[in-house]
Parts: structure tokens; C-alpha cells; sequence
């Protein structure tokens, strides 16, 4: 695997790499591996964000996992304010998303404004959300 990835580094295969930071960054918040999906993005972004679509699932995908890395990462640090403002941003482009079709954005939508809430300290509302995109999630049969 990390031969090809420093290979598509050397042939400047920058959608391939973004991808590949892409799978990288979902399985380590799968695991719980914070740090290790903080490390992936910060490699993205520092070589590869450019050209990122979001009419392409990857770039979908992306946008929300990001969204949950930056809330993490703000709830874990007050004063992380670039954290926070990438989260505010993923929200946002997932609300729009929203706008659009309900069905596939909505539980997700929820889940983010959790973590913004739960970042901010007001639990009440947080579990408001967190209950929204669950029943989302079921209505939409995702779960």
C-alpha cells in the first residue's frame, strides 16, 4: 500500500492520493484513532485538497468526516479555533446539501450540529441532535 501511494506521490496523481488520504482518514475515526485521521487530513490538505469535488462521493464523504474530526478536535481543545471553523464550515456545506435531498444529508446534517453543540458545552442540545440523526438515520433507512 505504501508503495503505491509513494509512487502516485512521484506521478503527481493527486486524485488518487486524495483518495487514498480519504480512506486513510475514514478508517482511523472508525478505530477511534483520532490523531492518526488528524495526520491523514493534514497530509491531504497540505498537498492533495486542491480539486476536490463534492459531487463525487469521495469528496461527499470527505466533507462530513472532516466535519466530525474538526468537532473532535475543538471539544477536545477550547482555544482550537481553526478546528471549529472547519467544522462550521463542513456543516454548512452539508446543510446545503440538505437542501437538496433531505433523505441522504439529514441524519448527517443532525450529527454534525451534535458535535458543534456538544462542543460548545450545551449537552441539552447536543442530545436533541444526536436523537434527531438517529431517527433520521431510520426513517431514511440507513440503519
Amino acid at each position: 500500500e505504501d508503495e503505491f501511494f509513494q509512487r502516485e506521490k512521484q506521478n503527481k496523481g493527486n486524485t488518487l492520493c486524495r483518495i487514498w488520504c480519504h480512506s486513510h482518514i475514514f478508517i482511523a475515526l472508525y478505530h477511534g484513532d483520532m490523531d492518526d485521521a488528524a495526520k491523514w487530513y493534514t497530509i491531504r490538505e497540505g498537498k492533495y485538497s486542491k480539486g476536490m469535488n463534492p459531487r463525487f462521493a469521495s469528496g461527499i464523504v470527505a466533507e462530513f468526516l472532516d466535519g466530525l474530526l474538526s468537532f473532535h478536535f475543538a471539544r477536545s481543545d477550547n482555544t482550537d479555533q481553526p478546528w471549529a471553523d472547519l467544522g462550521e464550515s463542513s456543516m454548512k456545506h452539508i446543510k446545503k446539501w440538505t437542501e437538496s435531498s433531505t433523505w441522504n444529508f439529514a441524519n448527517k446534517l443532525f450529527l454534525l450540529e451534535a458535535e458543534y453543540y456538544f462542543s460548545l458545552g450545551d449537552e441539552i442540545k447536543a442530545l436533541e441532535k444526536y436523537q434527531a440523526s438517529i431517527a433520521a438515520a431510520k426513517d431514511h433507512r440507513f440503519v
